[in-house]
């Protein structure tokens, strides 16, 4: 299913726990180079196991990204997920992963954005500052995480700025 293995080269994946005993695992799926030449994906891919891990369902597409995926749980089903490359973005479901929102966006413009621009694959994902985000989540209380985003330059690779919001889920 996957040309370079999930996780792709950095074996970036992200576990949480849900009512009762719910399973939610996120991860990416590409390597840092234009897949779309090899057949393979570039996504976030989503899995949930209501057994605590001994089976999982099948993987669920969730957003074309490359780079750190999180997944964090709140009651009643409520999971967020946050992703990047290009940019860095979050999506939730209010149902237990069954659907998502559209993306919100934190830092920069989605891959659907990039591309409608005119760039071409390596481009939107690589070609912005934004797209050299690292981020660092934390969940803080019952109905909120702290999100750090940590960009680089693109051209050198160090530290240009970082920021930090608390978010909130009704």
């Amino acid at each position: 299913n996957y040309p370079f293995g999930l996780s792709g080269d950095g074996y970036e994946s992200s576990l949480a726990v849900g009512d009762g005993g719910r399973l939610y695992f996120v991860a990416r799926t590409d390597m840092s180079i234009d897949h779309t030449r090899f057949g393979g994906s570039a996504d976030t891919v989503f899995f949930v196991s209501e057994d605590y891990g001994y089976t999982w369902s099948e993987e669920k597409f969730i957003a074309d990204s490359s780079v750190t995926p999180h997944v964090l749980t709140f009651g009643n089903e409520t999971v967020v997920v946050i992703y990047g490359r290009p940019g860095v973005h979050m999506i939730y479901s209010t149902d237990g992963g069954i659907t998502f929102s559209e993306p919100i966006s934190i830092i920069g413009k989605t891959l659907t954005e990039e591309l409608s621009l005119g760039k071409n694959y390596m481009q939107a994902k690589y070609s912005s500052a934004d797209s050299y985000s690292n981020t660092f989540v934390e969940k803080v209380s019952e109905n909120s995480f702290l999100i750090r985003v940590q960009r680089v330059g693109s051209a050198s690779l160090t530290l240009s700025t970082s920021f930090m919001r608390r978010v909130t889920v009704l």
